[in-house]
């Protein structure tokens, strides 16, 4: 289990105790409403932004209570700057709360910090312990940096205003040309304060540190000055007292509202109750998202990232759509993918808008926008032209049916404004795949037109003549799942279509598309094959080698080819990279994939997301050895906490790429924590390696477990009841439900909803 010289989890792996918080990026925590609409961030020393209503609309920037004692000593309960260092100071990150401690001398405090998913209230809940054997009079500072930022807004805009008859701090913030959005917000506790500060410039004093700024240095009353068109702060100052051996306690709340009369009157009605209340919905909330699947392997990293934080990340990034202010399906369709097997739900309503903003000529969109007000830096997301979004419709509608046996869902209508009139599930995507197989270029591959998987690809197909091995591929895969749907829903002569169609592509693929030894990644505009043993740089796509096995394109001769120059020339201590080598040179038909630092992002970095597809394809081809090395040199939790001195990324949450060995910084992590990664991660586990696949007609029971495990198990809820799944290496073959051997690996659908159900599983 991680431990390293920051900090190590817990014995059940549901919180990250960080002993020294001077981690070398910020070790955030991630908070979300339960409508999605709200995000905290809480990084290891209390700062961290919270925003309402997508990244662009920044609430906070941090918050941090400083507490000076009689003899001047000013510190922060947070591990924020201060003058002075608490004796002992750590951050403990859990699902849905941060938790600070210090102690200095015998006077100890904790700070608790949650979001109510309801209102969108951040709590914070202070503590101060009095462990001496006198009384102790303290000057206590609480402090939130708040924004309020929107898109072209400046701070001549902004005002604070102290309500002492609220106790509390209030805001707002006048917008033009923004997205509706909440432009006030108030901070309040039911103590009242001595003093205030609302202007960030008197609270600071000076372009100065916050550890040297005037209300952090200086005792007695704060500034007492609100803002008045400069930036904000919320800051109030108390003085209390806490008697021997007894501990102060106190909550704090900042919450948004519309407008600065509304943010006055919910600070009006604060109670500590409202607070407590708060922090025991979130508590509630986070179990209930934790609900479910759960796995016990002999690798203690991969139990907690499955069992926790990677669940945390892929539950969050359905909830808010990866925080962007516009829908990008290719990433939405696989996170609801992904948490099937904890919540269908999330894949369902994907799948449903989406079909939905289907076009007339059956086209599937990239990007469509959240609201009706879109900045325009984004306008350009609207005008790209991807032709895999109807594949992985195809693909995450077939996994959505066969997780919940609900052939039906594909007569499910939606209003689509294209067509101006209802369409059913089966009718947009099928649509989009019959868009897809009918974009085939020359060599009879899809063409790229103004990206695939990859985006930065862009120039490679715009004039609409480059076409994509892997959207080929992608296509295939897509036909082969959805079209097993359709025939098991009666439509064989419609699923007949699709097939041969993408048999014609498959046949392309294999005639075209094959360099000698792996497949090229794609043919230019210019008629330029690249990816190719020819190339100077970037001669294999690890990407599209995965694809080939995925979609049961290459033979078994092949596959083995490609797996092995995977191995040779992509992978690396830090997983397999994308390129072998990265594109060392930039290429003008290529776009800016090719202009990116070598081994940073798509130019052959470690991306995580890849490298999740590529262990799937280790998976497809039995091999489970070399599926775990690649996971466990790619999961968040490293199995070597040594990995942390080199990656600085939070062991929480999965990053989008490594550096490979030829970027500047070999291992590094991007620190930017939205991927498809963590959908395959669970899929992988549960689908292939436990083998627990689902079907129509039932669960299909096929473990393809790593060498040097002899057991493991998993509790799975499926259709409404709950399998506990146990798994050993016996030298046998032998599979009971509820203790009675089957002569299938096909367990039948529950019944009814809520039954429980034992499985065990005998393998060689």
């Amino acid at each position: 289990m991680l431990k390293n010289r920051w900090g190590e989890f817990n014995s059940a792996g549901t919180e990250l105790l960080i002993s020294d918080q001077r981690t070398p990026f910020n070790w955030n925590n991630f908070f979300f409403s339960r409508d999605g609409l709200c995000r905290m961030e809480i990084s290891q020393r209390g700062g961290g932004g919270s925003y309402y209503n997508y990244d662009q609309n920044m609430i906070a920037a941090g918050r941090t209570y400083f507490l000076r004692d009689q003899a001047g000593s000013v510190r922060s309960l947070t591990g924020m700057e201060a003058p002075d260092a608490s004796k002992y100071s750590i951050c403990r990150q859990l699902p849905g709360r941060s938790i600070f401690e210090t102690r200095s001398g015998k006077i100890e405090s904790v700070v608790t910090i949650g979001m109510n998913p309801d209102s969108y209230a951040e709590i914070n809940h202070v503590q101060i312990t009095n462990r001496d054997k006198i009384a102790h009079t303290f000057e206590l500072t609480a402090c939130q940096f708040i924004r309020l930022a929107g898109a072209d807004n400046g701070s001549q805009l902004d005002h604070t205003e102290f309500h002492p008859e609220a106790k509390a701090m209030a805001m707002r913030r006048y917008h033009s040309e923004c997205a509706p959005n909440r432009y006030a917000a108030y901070f309040v506790s039911r103590l009242k304060p001595e003093s205030f500060c609302g202007s960030r410039d008197d609270f600071f004093g000076a372009d100065v540190t916050l550890a040297e700024a005037d209300a952090v240095r200086n005792p007695g009353k704060l500034a007492n000055q609100e803002a008045c068109a400069t930036p904000p702060v919320f800051a109030m100052r108390y003085t209390i007292t806490i008697p021997a051996g007894e501990t102060f306690s106190v909550y704090f709340e900042l919450g948004i509202a519309d407008t600065i009369e509304e943010a006055v009157q919910f600070a009006k009605s604060f109670t500590e109750k409202r607070a407590i209340d708060s922090l025991k919905i979130s508590v509630k909330f986070y179990k209930e998202a934790l609900k479910g699947s759960k796995i016990k392997t002999p690798d203690d990293n991969l139990n907690i990232a499955y069992n926790c934080w990677t669940r945390l990340q892929l539950f969050h990034q359905n909830l808010n759509g990866r925080n962007w202010n516009v829908y990008l399906w290719r990433n939405h369709l696989q996170d609801g993918s992904g948490n099937l097997q904890f919540d269908p739900q999330f894949a369902r309503k994907w799948i449903l808008q989406l079909c939905a903003l289907t076009q007339a000529d059956g086209f599937v969109p990239r990007t469509t926008a959240k609201g009706k007000s879109v900045p325009a830096n984004m306008a350009f997301y609207f005008k790209q032209r991807h032709n895999d979004i109807g594949c992985w419709l195809g693909m995450s509608t077939a996994e959505y049916i066969l997780e919940t046996g609900d052939l039906g869902f594909l007569d499910k209508k939606v209003f689509n404004p294209a067509r101006n009139r209802e369409i059913s599930v089966l009718e947009a995507v099928e649509g989009g795949l019959i868009w897809t197989l009918s974009q085939r270029g020359i060599q009879g591959f899809i063409r790229f037109l103004d990206g695939d998987w990859s985006d930065p690809l862009e120039k490679a197909g715009r004039r609409g003549i480059g076409e994509s091995c892997w959207t080929a591929m992608a296509a295939v895969r897509a036909v082969k799942m959805f079209g097993n749907i359709m025939r098991q829903a009666g439509y064989e002569m419609r699923a007949e279509r699709l097939e041969y169609g993408a048999s014609e592509v498959a046949n392309a693929l294999n005639r075209n598309g094959w360099d000698g030894k792996w497949y090229i990644r794609g043919i230019t505009d210019d008629g330029v094959k690249f990816c190719t043993a020819k190339d100077p740089d970037a001669k294999i796509s690890m990407l599209v080698q995965a694809w080939a096995v995925l979609a049961d394109v290459a033979d078994s001769k092949r596959k083995k080819s490609i797996m092995n120059e995977v191995a040779k020339r992509c992978m690396s201590e830090f997983g397999p990279a994308l390129y072998g080598s990265p594109y060392l040179v930039e290429r003008e038909g290529i776009g800016r994939e090719s202009a990116k630092r070598p081994g940073c992002g798509e130019n052959g970095s470690c991306y995580t997301h890849g490298s999740m597809m590529l262990a799937a394809a280790h998976l497809e081809m039995g091999d489970p050895d070399g599926a775990l090395e690649i996971i466990q040199k790619t999961v968040s939790i490293a199995s070597d906490g040594k990995k942390y001195d080199i990656r600085h990324s939070t062991p929480l949450w999965w990053c989008n790429y490594y550096q490979s060995p030829y970027g500047a910084q070999p291992g590094r992590s991007s620190n930017f924590t939205s991927s498809g990664a963590p959908a395959w991660f669970v899929m992988n586990l549960a689908q292939r390696i436990f083998g627990l696949k689902p079907e129509i007609d039932g669960l299909k029971i096929a473990p393809c477990l790593p060498k040097a495990w002899h057991e493991a198990s998993l509790e799975r809820v499926w259709r409404g009841s709950t399998y506990h799944i146990k798994i050993k290496r016996t030298g046998k073959n032998v599979l009971k439900l509820d203790g009675k051997k089957l002569t299938s690996n096909l367990i039948p659908p529950p019944k009814t909803k809520r039954e429980t159900h034992h499985i065990e599983v005998e393998i060689e």
